[in-house]
């Protein structure tokens, strides 16, 4: 679908509890076709990233936990 931007930890968010890539994400119980837009952002997010080998939902702003692998 498309490739978004990665949310990165800064220097200030490394002691900070609230930063987004450490605030605890909603458990997944649907796995219909709502969540296939998420997975197709992800795995084209990751394709674009070369280095990258698996990328989680919260790293493109999502707080669901989910995940893809390569």
């Amino acid at each position: 679908m498309s490739v978004l931007p990665l949310v990165q930890l800064t220097r200030e968010d490394f002691g900070r509890a609230d930063s987004a890539l450490r605030v605890p994400c909603n458990e997944v119980t649907s796995f219909g076709s709502e969540l296939q837009p998420l997975v197709s952002d992800l795995t084209d997010t990751m394709a674009h990233h070369a280095i990258a080998i698996g990328l989680a939902a919260p790293q493109i702003g999502s707080r669901l936990r989910v995940a893809v692998i390569n």
